[in-house]
């Protein structure tokens, strides 16, 4: 299966420059959430006001004392090497981990903190997006395979 999909990604060059360029993207609002979390100021680029701020300034926008955009910005360069060395194991696993902690966190935003912050959600749906075009082959295969039994 991983070998298929191996296979698939190497031949699709634009599919694996969409996720570089996602990527990118990533790094670059991973850096906003990281440059709001040391401002003293409001946040000068959320598009929904106080709440980048509300989610910048809690308990939850670190781990171990360091903003989790640092955290971002290694996961986004991580999944890209993975993709460039064509190590599908290491871009699922990333993948997995990925879905599971943005999870986390826009329930964190919803229903702990009660805000939503535009920068955070703008990360999130470039994770899930990354996720939805690197799964998009087992999706379709499987759903495929069930239509015809």
């Amino acid at each position: 299966l991983l070998k298929i999909y191996s296979l698939k990604l190497n031949m699709r060059n634009k599919t694996i420059l969409v996720l570089y360029f996602l990527s990118l993207l990533g790094v670059f609002f991973s850096g906003i959430t990281i440059y709001d979390h040391y401002s003293s100021g409001p946040s000068e680029v959320c598009i929904t006001g106080s709440g980048c701020d509300a989610a910048n300034n809690s308990k939850y926008s670190e781990f171990m004392g360091i903003p989790v955009g640092f955290f971002g910005i290694l996961w986004f360069i991580l999944f890209s090497l993975s993709i460039k060395f064509s190590e599908p194991e290491i871009s699922i696993i990333l993948l997995l981990g990925g879905i599971t902690v943005i999870s986390y966190f826009v329930f964190v935003e919803l229903y702990i903190l009660r805000v939503i912050c535009s920068t955070c959600t703008f990360i999130h749906a470039i994770v899930y997006l990354q996720a939805l075009i690197v799964f998009r082959p087992f999706m379709s295969g499987t759903l495929k395979r069930n239509n015809r039994n």
